[in-house]
This record gives C-alpha cells, sequence and structure tokens, in this order.
C-alpha cells in the first residue's frame, strides 16, 4: 500500500511516514494500569509492566496473587512482569515529624510485597521540598 498524499490549506506533501520511530530496540515498553481482571490479563498479555496507584504493600500482595493466579491462562515468565505503583511524599509539618524516616520504611515494605519500581508523587513541588527529600529522605533510601 503506497503512502497516501496530502493536498491541505496549509500543507501538502506526498509520500511521507508520520510518526518517529522509538529508539529502544523491540519499541517502547508497555505499562498496563487497572485492578480489574480484565486489566491484568492485558498486562500479562501485552505488558512489560503493570502499574497501581498509591498501593499498600498489602494491596500489591493481593494483586500479585492475582496474576499470577491469571498468568496461569496466560503462559507468561512472570519474571518479566515489573511492578510498579506511585508513593506520596508529603512535605514535613509538626504532624509529620519523623517522615524522613518512614519514607523509606515503607518503601522497603513496598518492595518486600513485590514492588520493582516505585514513583515518588513529592507535595507540594515547591524548592524547599524537593531540597528536604534530597537532602533528608534520598541519604536514608541509600
Amino acid at each position: 500500500m503506497g503512502r497516501p498524499p496530502n493536498e491541505g490549506r496549509y500543507y501538502s506533501f506526498a509520500n511521507v511516514t508520520p510518526g518517529t520511530s522509538p529508539r529502544t530496540k523491540g519499541g517502547l515498553p508497555i505499562l498496563v494500569g487497572g485492578y480489574s481482571d480484565a486489566a491484568l490479563r492485558r498486562a500479562l498479555r501485552f505488558g512489560e509492566k503493570w502499574g497501581g496507584f498509591m498501593d499498600s504493600p498489602e494491596r500489591i500482595r493481593e494483586v500479585q496473587g492475582r496474576i499470577n493466579r491469571l498468568a496461569e491462562g496466560v503462559g507468561r515468565d512472570l519474571r518479566k512482569l515489573e511492578i510498579l505503583t506511585t508513593f506520596f511524599v508529603g512535605a514535613p509539618t509538626s504532624k509529620t515529624e519523623g517522615s524522613a524516616e518512614r519514607v523509606p520504611r515503607e518503601l522497603w515494605q513496598l518492595k518486600e510485597a513485590g514492588v520493582d519500581l516505585c514513583v515518588l508523587a513529592i507535595s507540594p513541588t515547591l524548592p524547599e521540598t524537593l531540597a528536604w527529600v534530597a537532602e533528608e529522605v534520598a541519604p536514608r533510601i541509600g
């Protein structure tokens, strides 16, 4: 099939392939989110990663159990399906004292539950909050 020409009001062209080629060999990794069985089956069939949102370790274990059960019918090597979630890191206040110690502890609990990658949702994204994360939290994560 040939590439159709375009004769438009502002632009005209012929023999052009739209889009860009991915730089990653084999294409970009596919992340599938969602908690339904249908979403988890899609992650198993098509994804390299499954992603949740602000999950507890208990929720990750529950999803992992369902993924394991659903994988039996798909024939998927589960070691190749990465699990990720987001984690909220709020600015320290008088009510959140000790939160610099809490963050690495809770991230470790997520790792033990099966999370391969955790995206930090830092709020508010002000210079002083980012500095606190860089100076107080990050060194404790190691």
